[in-house]
């Protein structure tokens, strides 16, 4: 890979459901070699190239539109229906002031330049059949954690079950929003718990403490780990 070829790249971390005792270490270590390779091909870049890059990813989060409503979620950006760029010197005040505030603590404190998705794979699992017994005391918990690394870099996090075909087009045609700026128009779903989609730029740290907001214990405390196999989540007694 070289250097000129990194600002049409996106990384993913791809999470396996039936292994969710295992989510932190995995996107901890996986953000460490991500961040290595980056840094060794983002630093051949021009300076001028460099901050460009981080800048987009900041705008793009900080510009987020939610298309299922009329005002935006996670950043005070202008909303449907203001003029838009080119219709008035107000609009280009305002995206100016909105490009120069800061970003919430928790939102991008790592910012690589590249778009970051996580992808949580068979996802069928959490709700569905006889595991639903192990997530369904833990699932919010799990969530609240995915979202949590998600905001510190800027990262979009994607639900998938290629037994079920969830959100496989939808991750389709956010890549090529991402990449080719595609036409996109479908929103966040933070509820349907098989089929979870938070696009770069909706979350905040406000709604992910609304998760499970009296709950401080360790990660490994919570989500245990009973062995690793579906059929071993289906074996777990409940507590």
């Amino acid at each position: 890979m070289k250097p000129e070829n990194l600002e049409n790249t996106s990384f993913a971390i791809v999470l396996d459901y039936t292994k969710p005792w295992l989510f932190l270490d995995q996107l901890s270590a996986w953000a460490d070699v991500i961040f290595e390779i980056n840094k060794k091909l983002f630093l051949q870049l021009p300076v001028s190239k460099q901050n460009k890059m981080r800048k987009d990813i900041e705008n793009h989060f900080k510009f987020y539109k939610n298309p299922d409503k009329k005002t935006d979620t996670a950043f005070t950006a202008p909303t449907e229906g203001e003029p838009t760029e080119g219709e008035g010197g107000e609009d280009d005040e305002m995206r100016e002031a909105i490009g120069e505030m800061s970003l919430d603590d928790g939102i991008l404190n790592v910012n690589l330049g590249v778009h970051l998705m996580i992808i949580c794979t068979k996802s069928e699992v959490v709700a569905t059949g006889e595991t639903h017994k192990y997530f369904q005391p833990r699932f919010d918990f799990i969530l609240k954690h995915l979202r949590e690394f998600a905001l510190r870099y800027g990262a979009a996090l994607v639900f998938t079950s290629a037994k079920k075909g969830t959100n496989m087009e939808i991750l389709y045609s956010y890549l090529k929003h991402l990449f080719f700026d595609a036409d996109f128009n479908v929103g966040p779903e933070v509820n349907n718990k098989e089929s979870i989609f938070i696009p770069s730029g909706y979350d905040s740290p406000k709604f992910v403490a609304q998760l499970v907001p009296n709950i401080d214990d360790p990660y490994d405390k919570i989500v245990n780990n009973i062995g690793g196999t579906e059929e071993d989540l289906q074996e777990e007694e409940v507590r």
